[in-house]
């Protein structure tokens, strides 16, 4: 599987992928930026200086409008709804296409490591794409590729060809985690200084409800028509609505440009953006990249078995099975964006994040070591824990990095989860019990928790910047000056 949360005439953004500064301020050079701790992402500004969006300030479909910003989020939406599809649908087939060619479960954990183990680099240099050649272009490279590998992948099926199946998981994985990368930097252009946790927690949900799907349907087309390659090749479909997402998007990028160019006018010349710049990101940052790859490396390698691991424990047919695992995602579906509400209502994030990494151990407690209560409490409470921390982890990477940054930050994260991923899903296999690998997420579960307290203590060191609604702007050599 992963990840997975403005503008006013003073405060924009450019077309180029790159995030605003005050536009009072004076900046010292590019070797000396100053990291943004979240003041500026989360302060509402005075009416008088945020944009109009009053009855005459602006025609309902002008791109200052809110609308036209609610609108930029559905069509973003789009990215991820297909490509979780298609992501998860081999995991509802498992044992048939097992046993259509004739692989091991080991083999088998090689159509998710191949996926993973190009974006342990790729996302790295995709956020760095991003911020050089703009989210339009980088959006509709990577979505075309989301739309050729799924359609390899469905192809594949038709003659058992396993190896064609692998180059399709390939190329279907680099262009998903970039367009997820696009994602995070669509919301931080366009909900900064609003609604930037509801909008990546509404994001989250888009993803969740993709892969509801996925278990839903494809287990009811598995059983009621026994052709395992029909849900693949719905998987294909949907994830082309990725493509189509992209396309929408670069109109809708351009005519905000050409509409109101302010509002997309880049502070920074693209050109003097380098990938030297991870050097200028603070300790605490690497403590946050840490923690998610720890809960994305928990999370999906244990969804991508758990239909297997509940029909054979609890006895159930597979559509069964399946729909309760589906629990997980649906619970995302609804709270991501509540979650989202209230952390962009009380901030608290580390907090947030350390309760919820806590929670997940009865959650998987129960389903290891007793056969009550049913797996249905085990889901919802793990579907629970989904929404909350993702929630609260996501938006505190603007508030810890510098502003021009945020695609080659989003990319470094993306690539650190596909490299844990990479290496979970393989080690998975290779245990092959599912007590065993359950065993194993409490164990990644209990260093993330550590990790978060860690975080929040630091934190508080420095004047508790993640956990307040307004933090405050520190320039990076404060934060070298303190990390040291």
């Amino acid at each position: 599987m992963s990840s997975a949360d403005t503008q006013s005439p003073s405060v924009r953004r450019g077309s180029r992928g790159t995030l605003p500064r005050r536009a009072s301020a004076s900046f010292p050079s590019p070797r000396v930026r100053p990291v943004s701790m979240g003041k500026l992402a989360y302060q509402q500004l005075p009416p008088d200086q945020t944009t109009p969006e009053g009855p005459g300030a602006h025609p309902f479909w002008h791109p200052e409008r809110a609308l036209f910003r609610y609108l930029v989020l559905l069509v973003a939406c789009l990215f991820s709804i297909g490509s979780y599809f298609a992501y998860d649908s081999i995991g509802v087939v498992q044992q048939e296409l097992m046993d259509d060619f004739g692989i091991t479960e080991e083999q088998f954990a090689l159509l998710y490591t191949i996926y993973s183990l190009p974006n342990i680099v790729l996302p790295f240099f995709g956020g760095y794409m991003l911020d050089r050649i703009g989210i339009p272009i980088g959006t509709l490279i990577s979505c075309t590729l989301v739309a050729l590998g799924s359609m390899i992948v469905a192809v594949s099926a038709f003659d058992a060809h396993f190896w064609l199946m692998l180059v399709g998981r390939f190329l279907f994985g680099m262009g998903a985690e970039v367009s997820y990368v696009a994602q995070n930097a669509i919301c931080c252009l366009w909900f900064k200084n609003r609604e930037l946790a509801l909008s990546m927690g509404l994001v989250v949900s888009a993803g969740r409800l993709g892969s509801f799907f996925t278990f839903n349907a494809n287990a009811f087309i598995v059983n009621h028509y026994g052709d395992y390659r029909a849900a693949l090749w719905l998987g294909a479909v949907l994830a082309s609505t990725a493509f189509v997402g992209a396309v929408l998007y670069f109109f809708m990028h351009k005519l905000a440009a050409r509409v109101s160019p302010a509002l997309l006018q880049s502070p920074v010349d693209p050109g003097s953006i380098s990938m030297r710049d991870v050097r200028y990101f603070p300790l605490v940052y690497w403590v946050v990249v840490f923690i998610v790859m720890v809960f994305y490396s928990t999370i999906f390698p244990f969804q991508s078995t758990a239909t297997s691991y509940i029909q054979k424990k609890y006895l159930m047919p597979n559509d069964k099975a399946a729909f309760i695992v589906s629990l997980l995602p649906l619970s995302a579906l609804f709270l991501s964006p509540i979650f989202g509400f209230i952390v962009d209502r009380v901030a608290l994030r580390g907090v947030f994040v350390s309760i919820g990494l806590l929670a997940l151990i009865p959650g998987f407690g129960m389903l290891m070591f007793s056969s009550w209560p049913q797996p249905y409490v085990s889901m919802v409470l793990i579907g629970l824990v989904f929404s909350c921390v993702p929630a609260a982890l996501w938006p505190s990477l603007p508030i810890l990095i510098p502003e021009e940054n945020i695609g080659l930050a989003f990319g470094i994260l993306s690539g650190v989860i596909n490299a844990g991923l990479s290496l979970f899903y393989w080690i998975q296999g290779r245990i092959n019990n599912p007590v065993y690998e359950i065993l194993l997420y409490v164990m990644l579960v209990l260093a993330g928790f550590v990790c978060s307290v860690w975080w929040n203590m630091m934190d508080y060191a420095k004047g508790g910047q993640v956990n307040r609604l307004q933090p405050t702007v520190h320039t990076i050599q404060e934060v070298q000056e303190t990390d040291s």
